[in-house]
């Protein structure tokens, strides 16, 4: 309507309609942008090893430690049972920290051993080509479940099929869907895919829901990562990142989903989550964190159950971490 009736607005308009075919040029040609996208052929190595044992590595999103400790600084058996019962049966690394709290720098890092130092890396192979699933390529078949695909050669991963392939086409239509979110009014942006707690799909999130408006994808992919751990003892790598328990907050521990606000890019008085929000505030979202992560516990359970109904928990090797944590205190960032 303003378009109409206000030269101001028609003008400004105009002026900025270039960028629609700019920016997006700009960002193709961005060096980081072209390392991402661009395949590699990375030499790696693929050293020879004696033991082979199936292996289920799955890295949790947003899981800061303190939420599975009780007053003594253990493991809460009571709240956390399967959380518990791993570290009672193997190995509780408790002193470790992340090296980063955003998962671009913090998961490579985790799959590499190696600090994300490299000016302009992104996580592919060309900038972290000695990582876990180079280095096991060479006697391992590979199911990778979550982001950063690039990581994992193709000629040993088989992805999670659910997932869409990473197209020059889909970049630019979650680019779009970036675009809006950054120049549209807010009340407008309410009814767009949030851009926030996932790393791609944007614009196709938005026609999945309107699909299948009740389904749970967090929970879909986890069902699909134990599908396809099918109790084989040949040398086998299934890797799962999982966005539990990041926000959204909507899962007890029983499984349970409730309808609640989605506060991952809300601001108070104009400054980002928890940064200018009340105490209550902060301890309202804490509390359903904490019941989301005892849903996580539930989802360990049934992990372990499938291991053992397979016959393979023994021989198996199991690795279970956190990319980074996260924060819940009133004016501190999250």
């Amino acid at each position: 309507m303003g378009y109409h009736r206000v030269d101001a607005v028609r003008l400004f308009i105009v002026l900025l309609s270039p960028a629609t075919i700019v920016v997006p040029i700009l960002f193709i040609l961005n060096a980081d942008v072209r390392g991402a996208l661009i395949p590699t052929n990375q030499a790696f190595d693929t050293p020879k090893i004696e033991q082979t044992p199936p292996i289920v590595f799955v890295v949790f999103d947003e899981f800061p430690l303190n939420s599975l400790l009780n007053e003594n600084y253990e493991i809460d058996s009571g709240r956390y049972p399967h959380f518990a019962t791993l570290a009672e049966n193997g190995y509780w690394f408790r002193n470790t920290s992340t090296v980063s709290s955003q998962t671009m720098w913090a998961l490579p890092a985790i799959l590499s051993g190696t600090y994300p130092t490299a000016r302009g890396a992104v996580p592919t192979r060309r900038y972290y080509p000695n990582n876990a699933f180079t280095v096991l390529s060479g006697q391992y078949q590979m199911t990778v479940f979550g982001r950063f695909l690039q990581l994992c050669p193709p000629s040993v991963c088989t992805y999670d099929q659910e997932v869409p392939p990473e197209t020059l086409t889909a970049l630019m239509a979650d680019l779009g869907m970036v675009w809006l979110h950054i120049v549209l009014p807010e009340p407008l942006t309410k009814n767009l895919p949030t851009i926030v707690g996932d790393w791609r799909g944007f614009a196709k999130a938005r026609y999945k829901d309107l699909r299948q408006p009740n389904r749970d994808e967090r929970m879909a992919q986890f069902d699909r990562f134990l599908m396809a751990i099918d109790g084989s003892l040949k040398p086998r790598f299934n890797f799962l990142h999982s966005m539990f328990p990041h926000m959204p907050f909507d899962h007890v521990p029983s499984g349970q989903r409730y309808t609640a606000p989605d506060y991952q890019g809300t601001q108070e008085q104009g400054r980002k989550l928890f940064e200018g929000a009340s105490a209550n505030y902060a301890d309202m979202l804490h509390q359903r964190h904490l019941l989301q992560v005892g849903f996580v516990d539930n989802l360990v359970g049934r992990l372990l159950d499938h291991l053992k109904k397979h016959n393979i928990y023994d021989e198996t090797l199991i690795i279970i971490t956190a990319d980074h944590g996260s924060s819940f205190r009133e004016g501190v960032p999250r």
